[in-house]
């Protein structure tokens, strides 16, 4: 049944037919890839709507003048109100089949061919006027010419071909480029043999042979065939190296070869620019398609073939992915994690160091506190997931450790194999399902809190922060509600980001005159929100760095590392709150803390019923 391809057009857009004729079989792998590489360019909006239509002379299962004129009755029955403009000769049968009907088979339309040999382009005589399309080229001397350098030892090379007039001018040809290999190898010739014969005589080959098969359409038994499945059946008897022009995925290890949905993209390119208005005479009436060298990895593993002397432009198909290829995310991400691990214990160290020169126990923790607001948040919050990655990481290791013992003990059965790399990748997901913690700070979604009296808190962080005024010599003041005034919130992070935000005050009137010293904290309520104002008299915000106050990394401070307000924004947010930033209007820098009230307090707006 012939198949349409209909585009979307405008309203006064003009209707263009492309009918695509097959020498052979729909389910030919060629005839698959040139349909695909013909409706990928056919298929791309224009000004036109594109008609695409399919028929198939089925060569050589059906053929003859006497075919070929009901088939030819049959296209002008059929198409009477559908006349194409542009035919797609596919292969040499339908190229001569149109030829013949030069002047009798849709004589308006332009016609292009494709998957045709020079040689079978020769014999088909001049092209008429309205013709035009491009060659391919099976390279069998390349083809065996690499085979050669890959199996040295070879004596004999072995070509099958079939019985069919097709398979008769592959044998000519090959006879004739074989010639060049005298002296070199010995070229036997297994042509238009039973099936049965051809399979016998590939089974009993051996380490000094090689196979060049094109396939073939009919057997000597007069058997007609699919070129495709003969060169399967013929790569699962052979005990040598098969290589072939075409059917890459059966068996064979491949050749030089056209990729046929690119040539089905030229042609259907060609046809385009004649449904344009181009000339056939303008385009390239004998232009080849580039030939390639493409291969399957299964088979260059299957025949030992060194993947160092695979030539770097071949195309390798069917590769089997590594260990790591298959979980190159996990191991990835398992590798940073230790490397920012063992980062992260040499930081801490230094720290603990350092920290243990301080005087007074309280003024060391403090200290802490201020070094991860300001510069460390992200170590820690790495440090804690390399602890918890400990488990995986060590359980990975074992099974490896047991696996290489195991190797080396002697053989080991598959079975244990297996169960060991099965307990591999389960550790690898769980080390992943650890990292995934670290994007929480940076993902909105539903978090855990706790009812805390911001009074309280702010209370707490004044007392905390005492000592820390008392030494810079800044003056902190603390206004807080007269009642209760309570949110639900993670105490640790909204109490780390109040310590972050006075901190950032305390070193944003450093250097000032005395009475700028000063830093103020105020909490009230509005609307059913807690509002937490820190403000400074400072020099204030620069109006350029405003929008990127709160990006990561973004820091005006020479040892910041950026991430304090980021952070803090985040957990604010993460509490349906919000944090913001504005300079006073007395000078200095204004911070801003939003969060809902707890339904249900003295404060917060009645809950609908």
């Amino acid at each position: 049944m012939p198949a349409a391809l209909c585009l979307p057009a405008t309203a006064a857009a003009a209707t263009s037919r492309v009918l695509l004729i097959y020498s052979n079989g729909r389910l030919l792998p060629a005839s698959i890839e040139v349909d695909r590489g013909v409706r990928q360019v056919l298929g791309a909006p224009t000004d036109r709507t594109i008609a695409v239509h399919d028929e198939f002379l089925d060569a050589p299962l059906f053929s003859g003048p006497a075919h070929a004129d009901r088939f030819a009755r049959y296209l002008v029955d059929k198409y009477e109100d559908k006349a194409p403009d542009v035919i797609v000769a596919i292969g040499p049968e339908a190229l001569a089949f149109l030829i013949g009907r030069d002047r009798g088979l849709f004589p308006q339309a332009q016609v292009v061919h494709l998957g045709v040999e020079p040689s079978s382009l020769r014999s088909l005589g001049p092209l008429p006027p309205r013709f035009a399309g491009a060659t391919v080229s099976h390279d069998f001397v390349r083809t065996a010419e690499q085979a050669l350098r890959w199996h040295p030892k070879a004596k004999r090379l072995l070509i099958v071909t079939g019985a069919s007039a097709r398979d008769r001018e592959w044998e000519a040809r090959l006879r004739d480029e074989s010639r060049r290999f005298e002296g070199r190898v010995g070229v036997e010739f297994l042509s238009g043999l039973p099936t049965r014969d051809v399979l016998a005589r590939l089974r009993g080959l051996g380490t000094n042979d090689l196979v060049y098969t094109p396939g073939y359409f009919q057997d000597g038994d007069g058997v007609i065939a699919v070129p495709v499945g003969t060169a399967r059946a013929m790569a699962a008897a052979s005990t040598a190296p098969v290589y072939a022009p075409y059917y890459l995925g059966t068996g064979v290890v491949g050749g030089y070869m056209h990729d046929y949905e690119s040539v089905g993209r030229n042609a259907a390119q060609t046809a385009r620019k004649l449904i344009e208005g181009a000339a056939p005479a303008a385009l390239a009436a004998s232009a080849a398609e580039p030939v390639g060298l493409q291969l399957d990895w299964r088979q260059l593993q299957r025949w030992k073939i060194d993947a160092d002397s695979v030539p770097a432009d071949a195309v390798v198909r069917f590769r089997e992915r590594t260990f790591f290829e298959e979980n190159k995310l996990a191991v990835v991400m398992t590798f940073v994690i230790i490397t920012v691990q063992f980062a992260s214990i040499a930081w801490l160290l230094a720290e603990r160091r350092r920290r243990q020169s301080a005087e007074l126990a309280v003024a060391q923790q403090r200290h802490e506190l201020t070094q991860v607001s300001r510069r460390a948040m992200t170590a820690e919050l790495m440090g804690a997931i390399a602890h918890e990655i400990n488990q995986p990481l060590s359980a990975i290791l074992s099974n490896a450790d047991a696996a290489e013992l195991g190797l080396k003990a002697g053989p080991v059965s598959p079975e244990l194999l297996s169960e060991i790399m099965a307990d591999i990748h389960h550790d690898a997901i769980r080390a992943s399902e650890v990292v995934k913690s670290l994007r929480s700070l940076y993902a909105r979604g539903t978090v855990q809190g706790e009812p805390v009296d911001l009074n309280a808190m702010l209370a707490k962080v004044e007392s905390f922060l005492r000592v820390e005024c008392k030494r810079r010599g800044v003056s902190v003041e603390v206004v807080g509600s007269a009642e209760a005034v309570v949110v639900v919130v993670g105490r640790i992070e909204t109490q780390q980001v109040l310590i972050n935000l006075v901190l950032n005050a305390m070193d944003a009137v450093d250097g000032q005159p005395d009475d700028r010293r000063q830093v103020k904290v105020t909490l009230q309520t509005q609307g059913g929100t807690a509002v937490v104002v820190v403000s400074d008299r400072g020099p204030g915000i620069a109006p350029e760095h405003l929008p990127r106050l709160f990006e990561p990394f973004f820091t005006t401070k020479a040892n910041g590392m950026g991430l304090g307000l980021s952070i803090s924004r985040r957990m604010i947010e993460a509490y349906e709150g919000t944090l913001s930033a504005a300079n006073g209007r007395e000078g200095g820098a204004v911070f801003r803390i939003v969060l809902p009230l707890m339904p249900g307090s003295d404060h917060a707006p009645a809950q609908p019923g």
